[in-house]
Protein backbone atom coordinates (compact mmCIF):
# COMPACT_ATOMS: atom_id res chain seq x y z
CA UNK A 1 0.00 0.00 0.00
CA UNK A 2 0.94 3.68 -0.49
CA UNK A 3 2.11 5.71 2.44
CA UNK A 4 0.42 8.52 0.88
CA UNK A 5 -2.69 7.49 0.57
CA UNK A 6 -3.01 5.99 3.86
CA UNK A 7 -2.04 9.08 5.25
CA UNK A 8 -4.68 11.18 3.55
CA UNK A 9 -7.15 8.91 4.41
CA UNK A 10 -6.12 9.25 8.15
CA UNK A 11 -6.07 13.11 7.55
CA UNK A 12 -9.42 13.56 6.27
CA UNK A 13 -10.60 11.31 9.00
CA UNK A 14 -9.37 13.83 11.43
CA UNK A 15 -10.54 17.04 9.75
CA UNK A 16 -14.44 16.57 10.18
CA UNK A 17 -17.23 15.06 12.39
CA UNK A 18 -16.46 12.98 15.17
CA UNK A 19 -12.44 12.21 13.68
CA UNK A 20 -11.88 16.00 14.84
CA UNK A 21 -13.80 15.33 18.33
CA UNK A 22 -11.20 12.20 18.92
CA UNK A 23 -8.24 14.44 17.53
CA UNK A 24 -8.64 17.35 19.99
CA UNK A 25 -9.53 15.18 23.03
CA UNK A 26 -6.36 12.98 22.24
CA UNK A 27 -4.72 16.77 21.70
CA UNK A 28 -5.86 17.87 25.19
CA UNK A 29 -4.58 14.67 26.78
CA UNK A 30 -1.06 15.29 25.12
CA UNK A 31 -0.89 18.38 26.50
CA UNK A 32 -2.03 17.47 30.19
CA UNK A 33 0.13 14.86 30.30
CA UNK A 34 3.26 15.97 28.77
CA UNK A 35 3.62 19.75 29.46
CA UNK A 36 5.80 22.10 27.25
CA UNK A 37 6.94 24.25 30.47
CA UNK A 38 7.64 20.82 33.11
CA UNK A 39 11.03 20.85 34.83
CA UNK A 40 13.51 17.99 34.19
CA UNK A 41 13.45 14.96 35.66
CA UNK A 42 15.94 14.31 37.93
CA UNK A 43 17.31 11.96 40.68
CA UNK A 44 16.85 13.01 44.41
CA UNK A 45 19.96 12.85 46.24
CA UNK A 46 20.45 9.67 48.64
CA UNK A 47 20.73 10.80 52.13
CA UNK A 48 23.88 10.47 54.18
CA UNK A 49 23.43 9.25 57.63
CA UNK A 50 26.61 8.88 58.56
Amino acid sequence: MDINTLMAQLIEFFSHGIGRIIGDVLRVLYHFLYPANADAARIPEAVNNA
